[in-house]
């Protein structure tokens, strides 16, 4: 009798510390993006041979991340420019250190996945991105984004 106590308590204990572990890794992951960086973030100006000049747009809503290289004149006005990649679907990230989070999803008419690095500053007003297609082991850093 005390060993079917004691193997029923050993299952159990099992069980319990098993699920456990299993569910704070599922919960770490979560859909959408993170509030902290919902909203405009622009890099800074860059200039062409050409003498024109671009800068790239992040839009982070709820549910999506657009991406947008937007060209402008040699005065900086009249931008021109679309959505050139970002995350339309299957959109979900998780934190991977202080103030630091990877967003993973794929655009809505393409199959591969992209892997965003973001960390944000601690004035929440400057984000460092990285990113990379998930097909690749090179994560690249991509550049300087500042909140509007």
């Amino acid at each position: 009798m005390k060993l079917g106590k004691m193997l029923l308590t050993v299952v159990t204990s099992v069980f319990v510390l098993g699920g456990s572990v299993t569910m704070a890794n599922a919960s770490s992951i979560k859909k959408g993006t993170p509030k902290i960086i919902r909203g405009i973030w622009y890099t800074r100006y860059h200039k062409m041979k050409s003498g024109k000049y671009y800068r790239y747009q992040i839009h982070a809503k709820k549910s999506v991340l657009w991406v947008y290289n937007m060209a402008y004149n040699k005065h900086k006005k009249n931008p021109w420019g679309s959505s050139d990649q970002g995350i339309d679907k299957g959109l979900y990230n998780f934190k991977i250190g202080k103030r630091e989070y990877a967003v993973i999803g794929h655009p809505w008419n393409d199959a591969t996945k992209y892997y965003y690095d973001l960390k944000v500053s601690k004035n929440h007003k400057k984000m460092t991105v990285w990113k990379a297609p998930m097909s690749s082991d090179h994560v690249y850093y991509w550049d300087t984004f500042y909140k509007k």
